[in-house]
């Protein structure tokens, strides 16, 4: 695709996705990626603006995506919640924490106040207690 093409892509006000990959001696690459707003559209680069710090810069067309607008909605949509029975997945993990994805059948909550709600999985013949919070339905029972 030539820059003409991609040029017609970028409009000032838009919000795009700006890719950065970091080489290292070895060879390993690691990918960055941050929302920006376009400012100024140029014949091959771009003035951003980072949606998180509000950092002005600019970036070669290349390195940049942008996002489709999409309408706001009227209400906010809210998932289903679990429901004893259904097929789940638990997901937990973070920058400090190891990642860890359980499915299962829910078949207990559990509400130990103070604490948050929890909920028992049933996976194979083994169960794991997990945070109701970490749990999406996969399929209703």
């Amino acid at each position: 695709m030539g820059s003409s093409c991609r040029l017609a892509e970028f409009n000032e006000g838009d919000f795009v996705v700006v890719v950065g990959d970091s080489v290292g001696n070895d060879g390993s690459t690691k990918r960055r990626m941050i929302i920006a707003n376009v400012i100024a559209v140029g014949i091959q680069e771009l003035f951003l603006r980072c949606h998180k710090t509000n950092v002005t810069f600019k970036r070669h067309v290349s390195s940049c995506y942008k996002i489709p607008h999409i309408e706001a909605r009227k209400k906010i949509l809210q998932a289903k919640l679990p429901t004893l029975g259904d097929l789940v997945l638990s997901y937990s993990g973070g920058r400090f924490t190891q990642e860890k994805k359980v499915i299962g059948i829910l078949i207990e909550l559990i509400d130990n106040p103070p604490g948050e709600l929890d909920a028992r999985i049933l996976c194979g013949e083994e169960t794991h207690v997990v945070g109701f919070k970490s749990l999406i339905v996969i399929e209703e029972k």
